[in-house]
């Protein structure tokens, strides 16, 4: 795992064991390290496995996000949503080429065709969703479709 439950337990000091188990933590670390590879994948060889600082840190973050989501009680709106834009806003900047975490994490130069990750919902034509394995999951067709695109990888 890219972080542990001591490192988002830190985050969020009000949500004690009390309130909720370690397994759900390792659930929300668990979904956070897939998210985080999913946005990375094609610019960095992920999953880590090592993962840098920064990772740690980022992954503790999301999974705090993903914890406060589910429990309102223990959250205000507006700090939700700051908390969200703060990821993403990492998470872009490892993307786009404003942080870097070092030439040995990037993905090497061996493959044949550049890939990115598409992070938001969008339409596309079929013939151009692929999956996050670059296999094709839509039939060429002409017709467009709307597909929640966290999961998936454009060629």
């Amino acid at each position: 795992m890219y972080c542990d439950i001591d490192d988002v337990r830190l985050m969020l000091p009000e949500v004690t064991a009390d309130i909720l188990r370690d397994s759900t933590i390792i659930y929300f670390i668990e979904d956070a390290q897939e998210r985080i590879d999913v946005r990375l994948r094609g610019v960095y060889d992920v999953p880590f496995t090592t993962a840098p600082a920064h990772i740690q840190n980022l992954c503790a973050l999301y999974a705090s996000y993903l914890t406060l989501r589910v429990y309102p009680d223990q959250t205000v709106e507006d700090d939700l949503e700051r908390l969200w834009d703060d990821i993403d806003t990492l998470l872009s900047n490892l993307t786009n080429g404003k942080d870097d975490l070092g030439d040995s994490y990037k993905v090497s130069d061996s493959l044949s065709e550049p890939m990115f990750v598409i992070t938001k919902s969008k339409r596309y034509r079929k013939s151009d969703v692929y999956d996050t394995r670059n296999e094709l999951i839509i039939s060429n067709e002409s017709e467009d479709v709307l597909l929640d695109t966290e999961t998936i990888v454009k060629k």
